[in-house]
């Protein structure tokens, strides 16, 4: 075919194109709050936009494979794009499809400009222009397509498609008015009072649902946005592929948030297990959000390194071979991890180390047979000098030890309930500060909470300081505080900013009905009439 006929074709189905949507208008009406202008206006966009991806498809000397397959996806994401526009389809589909297209642009230019050495520069600007001028008209069809329902997703009759475009519509109403148009800097708007900032049950409050989770973080994270402002994605497909990964997928949608300025908010469409093929990185601005469907993740870790404002929240990752099972490392900050369920770890289920600090570590189920939480990395580390985490309301069992241990910075560890740990459950060491404050110690195996033995100020670092604080020990566990080190063990949060500490009377029963995954509404009722 010559260019000149494949010109001739696109054209022509360009115009079929508009005319099915006009005829779609004249028999159903306007669609949902799409008026005809609109829909023909997208088209004509759209349209425009697939035209300049083909010709910088076909400017010469462009040889970097990654541009040239993330134009060619981005090509076929917009075919389906227009398809969508003109038939009775869900428009939220073709505005992910439009979202697919211009990440799979941005990957090109980015490798573009780090392999310019390779590409001459009139072939490399000229694409750049293209690539530009499409985006630029896909912006303005992925900021009008509205919030529709159609007459497939209502039907009733279930399907894939169907639960995907229903997920979609639900959270795209959730996301604030001023999504994609604030900074990243700017703090959201609070959408739980703070009275209803319980650090366990709010997070599953109406207000609290889609991006209101934000007002929910206490502790040393607070104030954490994850991808607030970022875009919109939901995860369709239950498997990983760890190279090339397609939309729909769960890596497909952490590696938006490379790209988008305001990083990205990730949600389920449904129930699933995803066995991990390689190990998945967090970059800034995620959250990877859970609630509402069962998901697990097996078999490999999550990195979470050198980012910022990252909230991982209610799923189970377990069985993590040959690495920690969240590590969290590289000066990474703002991180909340909160109703994760872990067990079955080849070496810890969390930490935070190297410089990473601003964390908290809420309202998790973590089991393992060996090591549990490590905060603080080595007695060589004084980058963790500035370590500060909030470990909160979590239930540690059947650990040896590690629950936490930290090292040179301030570990505030509240309410938490702890059973069956085989050796010690809390240590410190090289200047650390641990504030134990009301949590329940149930012991079975072992009866000291810490690593302390007769004649353990000899032979042991005690330059840390561990100092208990409200604690209720039980069936005969004992608590032999590390005070030699005259460190000042309060946690240094902001004013106003304490998590909220509950008497450790009530922390076993609440800690047994909230910790953890909640797969359903009968668990998070479960949990709510606990907190009372």
């Amino acid at each position: 075919m010559t260019k000149k006929s494949g010109e001739d074709l696109r054209s022509f189905f360009a115009t079929l194109l508009l005319t099915m949507a006009f005829a779609q208008h004249l028999v159903l009406g306007v669609a949902a709050g799409t008026s005809e202008a609109e829909s023909v206006d997208m088209l004509r966009r759209l349209d425009a936009a697939t035209t300049a991806l083909e010709k910088a498809q076909a400017v010469p000397d462009v040889r970097v494979p990654v541009c040239e397959k993330g134009l060619v996806a981005a090509v076929a994401d917009l075919n389906e794009a227009e398809l969508l526009v003109s038939s009775d389809q869900p428009l939220l589909v073709a505005r992910h499809k439009v979202a697919a297209a211009r990440s799979s642009t941005t990957e090109c230019l980015k490798n573009l400009r780090q392999s310019q050495n390779n590409v001459p520069y009139t072939s490399r600007m000229a694409v750049y222009k293209l690539v530009t001028k499409a985006d630029k008209e896909l912006e303005q069809v992925e900021a009008h397509i509205p919030v529709i329902k159609s007459k497939h997703a209502s039907s009733g009759k279930w399907n894939e498609e169907n639960d995907f475009n229903r997920a979609l519509r639900i959270h795209i109403k959730q996301s604030p008015p001023e999504y994609g148009k604030q900074g990243k800097s700017e703090q959201p708007p609070s959408a739980c009072a703070a009275s209803m900032v319980d650090g366990t049950t709010c997070q599953f409050q109406p207000c609290a649902k889609g991006r209101g989770l934000v007002s929910c973080a206490i502790g040393f994270a607070k104030g954490v946005m994850g991808g607030y402002y970022g875009i919109d994605y939901i995860v369709t497909r239950s498997d990983d592929i760890a190279d090339n990964p397609p939309s729909g997928t769960l890596r497909y949608g952490l590696n938006l948030a490379r790209e988008n300025p305001g990083g990205v908010w990730i949600t389920f469409a449904r129930d699933m297990t995803i066995e991990l093929k390689g190990m998945i990185w967090i970059s800034s601005y995620t959250t990877i959000d859970g609630r509402g469907f069962n998901i697990t993740l097996r078999k490999h870790c999550m990195i979470v390194h050198n980012a910022k404002h990252v909230i991982l929240e209610n799923f189970n990752i377990n069985s993590v071979k040959a690495s920690d099972t969240v590590h969290i490392f590289g000066d990474s900050s703002k991180v909340w991890v909160d109703h994760l369920t872990s067990f079955g770890g080849d070496l810890g289920l969390v930490s935070v180390v190297q410089g990473s600090t601003d964390a908290t570590i809420s309202n998790c189920k973590l089991q393992n047979h060996n090591f549990n939480m490590l905060l603080g990395a080595s007695d060589q580390d004084e980058h963790d000098k500035n370590l500060r985490v909030t470990v909160f309301r979590n239930h540690f069992l059947d650990s040896m030890q590690r629950m936490p241990h930290c090292r040179w910075g301030w570990c505030h560890v509240a309410n938490n309930l702890y059973t069956n740990w085989g050796y010690y459950a809390i240590g410190a060491r090289v200047s650390a500060r641990v504030r134990t404050e009301n949590n329940v110690f149930i012991s079975d195996r072992a009866l000291e909470v810490t690593p302390w033995h007769p004649g353990a100020a000899g032979g042991f670092d005690m330059s840390a300081r561990i100092e208990s604080k409200g604690d209720l020990l039980l069936n005969g566990s004992t608590f032999h505080q590390f005070l030699i080190a005259t460190h000042d063990v309060s946690p240094p949060y902001p004013p106003d900013e304490y998590p909220p500490v509950m008497a450790a009377a009530r922390i076993n029963r609440l800690v047994q009905a909230c910790a953890g995954q909640l797969t359903n509404a009968r668990l998070v009722s479960v949990c709510e009439r606990s907190s009372v």
